[in-house]
């Protein structure tokens, strides 16, 4: 076990903590890196996971998910929920990935926890309105990403998305 110990600390050095945090955390730093290579995570999952008795940290769940292992990724996101039920990166990238896995209706619903969370996300009312977009809920998804963009009209993703729906519906 103690060669697991420096692996974490390895770990702590490869990104900065979350600002979010008010300790440092060495899993959350390197999650952060495992979206740039999601490979690493597999190295992630040999050196400091069997450390862990839970693992909570929504990151690992869209790293999972980059990796094409979407039935892990979903189990990570519940796992951090069961811990934590208020964790807005939980929900929000559990609702990213299942619109990936075209499960519209079940993304839209962890959308709309993630908003009630942090309503001044932009990603998640983007996010919201693309699913709403695949389940032909059109009025909704205009409104949900017009508040994205509303709430920072420099967001590129966002205006990307009302660019593509108006053009869906022949609006351009």
């Amino acid at each position: 076990m103690a060669v697991g110990v420096p692996g974490v600390q390895l770990i702590a050095t490869l990104a900065p903590a979350s600002p979010q945090l008010k300790t440092p955390s060495p899993l959350r730093s390197y999650q952060i890196c495992t979206l740039s290579c999601p490979a690493r995570v597999l190295v992630y999952e040999n050196v400091a996971w069997p450390l862990l008795p839970v693992f909570t940290d929504p990151l690992f769940g869209l790293a999972l998910a980059a990796l094409g292992r979407t039935d892990e990724a979903l189990a990570s996101f519940a796992r951090a929920l069961d811990v934590n039920p208020a964790l807005f990166d939980a929900f929000n990238g559990r609702g990213t990935v299942l619109s990936k896995m075209g499960r519209y209706d079940e993304a839209v619903a962890d959308f709309d926890r993630a908003i009630a969370l942090a309503p001044g996300s932009v990603d998640a009312h983007s996010n919201r309105g693309t699913a709403l977009q695949h389940l032909a809920r059109w009025d909704d998804a205009l409104a949900s990403i017009d508040r994205a963009v509303a709430l920072n009209g420099h967001a590129v993703i966002a205006r990307y998305n009302r660019a593509n729906l108006l053009r869906a519906r022949g609006r351009h």
